[in-house]
């Protein structure tokens, strides 16, 4: 009953408000290079969405692109515009997180933990910010593939298979969150 109930108090948390925009953000850097990805069928090679006097070579991470413009092909058959996708894309990568969290959570400990995950990251500010409508970036990706690490990292008992799993959601994280990286190169 109360993953239930946070779960909708998430969402409530997550689309009231400030109607069907983008984000400044989002639409200056994300939202008009899942376009372009969309659009044209490759990622820009090139940034001249800024306000730069010249277009200079491409140094976003590609990968919220690439995770968000194939489940586009989804919702597409349903109708909706590439922009509402992209809209509410961060209020369901909000829903997979609260579920992926939850899960792992359990396994991990048991279904208390789960749902003390679920509602604090159902109700914690900065987590509401980064997964409400209209704010397409890519921290909610990249909470989603440090979840996923973390829970491979704590299973890892030696080289095995959850050594990589651990690794590999940690360099599709590294190609996600441009301060993961640019945290890599000042340590």
């Amino acid at each position: 009953f109360l993953f239930i109930t946070f779960l909708f108090i998430g969402l409530k948390l997550r689309v009231e408000g400030k109607g069907n925009v983008l984000t400044a953000n989002t639409v200056g850097f994300y939202y008009s290079r899942a376009e372009y990805l969309e659009n044209k069928g490759e990622y820009t090679k090139y940034d001249d969405t800024t306000f730069a006097m010249q277009k200079y070579k491409e140094n976003y991470p590609p990968l919220p692109a690439y995770f968000a413009v194939p489940l586009y092909k989804i919702a597409k058959l349903f109708g909706i515009s590439f922009e509402k996708y992209i809209i509410f894309f961060p209020v369901i990568m909000f829903a997979v997180i609260f579920l992926v969290g939850f899960v792992l959570l359990t396994l991990l400990y048991d279904k208390y933990a789960g749902v003390i995950f679920a509602s604090i990251f159902a109700l914690v500010p900065a987590a509401v910010k980064v997964t409400s409508k209209g704010y397409y970036t890519e921290e909610a990706l990249g909470v989603l593939l440090i979840l996923l690490s973390l829970y491979y990292l704590v299973k890892t008992k030696k080289y095995d298979k959850n050594f990589y799993l651990a690794i590999a959601f940690l360099t599709l994280l590294a190609i996600t969150w441009q301060t993961f990286i640019l945290m890599q190169f000042s340590i």
